[in-house]
């Protein structure tokens, strides 16, 4: 069983149909994408998934359990953690701080008898963040500032953590460490599920990628059948950009580079 399964979720703004009859799941070990031009409803789904929005109808399920109910920092405790699409960290600390702050709100309610500073060196060196340990954060490059939201999710030791644009203002060798940091931690049992707008990035490290579009999902498969589909490439051709990165992305599959 899927470690996170979205069940015809439907979110309604008014007249406006956000995301309809959503079905989508991540397994444990696993990164999964989702992508889909802009407005196509990922945040919302992820608001969804997270707690931050009630769907109009369907279900969530973690680990098997109906969580549709569940506030959001309960399903922090079950075990998800999330980084945002619009950065969202402590500012006026440096990287070290954040993290620490997630890795000692976890110790008050955990019972695992972890250590919140132990846990944070760990961490500031698994996500490559050592050098600026001790730099505030509203003082760093966007890039920097998101591998340091994703350190203090990992902080909270998470068994699903949800990704919203990690890679955005990340340069083409910090892309490259984040892909790699992003299947080490599938290789560790998480699951990881990735909204993404670095298409090649997304296909290089996810084992199945959705797409949606207009909040529905139109494609479901493997990176090499995402890439094919007729209807995924129809979804991108408001977006010239976005056929380039789908186009370079199968390219780098064969070994081209047309930049």
């Amino acid at each position: 069983m899927s470690l996170l399964q979205v069940v015809d979720v439907d979110v309604r703004f008014g007249g406006v149909h956000a995301v309809q009859e959503v079905r989508l799941e991540a397994e444990a070990a696993r990164v999964t994408g989702l992508i889909g031009p802009n407005g196509a409803g990922k945040t919302t789904l992820f608001n969804v998934i997270t707690g931050l929005q009630e769907p109009t109808a369907g279900r969530v399920k973690f680990d098997g359990r109906d969580i549709t109910d569940v506030r959001p920092h309960k399903r922090a405790r079950l075990g998800m953690a999330r980084t945002f699409q619009r950065l969202e960290v402590f500012g006026s600390l440096t990287a070290r701080e954040n993290v620490l702050v997630a890795a000692e709100i976890r110790k008050s309610w955990s019972s695992d008898g972890s250590n919140p500073r132990a846990v944070t060196e760990e961490i500031l060196d698994r996500v490559g963040i050592r050098e600026v340990a001790d730099d505030r954060v509203d003082s760093m490059p966007t890039g920097m500032a998101r591998l340091v939201e994703l350190g203090r999710a990992l902080a909270t030791n998470p068994r699903l953590v949800l990704l919203d644009e990690p890679g955005s203002g990340l340069d083409q060798q910090e892309s490259d460490a984040l892909g790699r940091l992003l299947i080490d931690l599938a290789d560790d049992g998480l699951a990881v599920l990735l909204v993404e707008h670095d298409v090649e990035l997304v296909m290089h490290v996810c084992h199945l990628v959705y797409v949606l579009d207009f909040g529905r999902i139109i494609a479901l498969g493997t990176p090499a059948q995402v890439q094919a589909d007729p209807r995924v490439q129809a979804a991108y051709l408001g977006s010239e950009e976005g056929l380039e990165d789908i186009e370079a992305a199968a390219l780098a599959d064969e070994g081209v580079d047309n930049r």
